[in-house]
């Protein structure tokens, strides 16, 4: 998937950017390798952190 039309959006309390490779290790952590989380999305869980790393890096081509 390709992010398009992503932006910047930052409200009081709210922070809102595309993703980037620095932020794989906590993507991995908090919810990209857990089945419940992924449940209704277009991937399996990432099995490693190489996984959330193409995902973000592709995403972005």
């Amino acid at each position: 998937m390709k992010i398009s039309g992503t932006t910047y959006l930052e409200t009081n309390r709210l922070f809102l950017r595309p993703l980037s490779v620095a932020d794989a290790p906590q993507m991995f952590e908090n919810w990209a390798s857990d089945a419940d989380s992924t449940h209704f999305l277009t991937w399996e869980p990432h099995n490693n952190l190489e996984d959330v790393w193409d995902n973000i890096k592709n995403s972005r081509e």
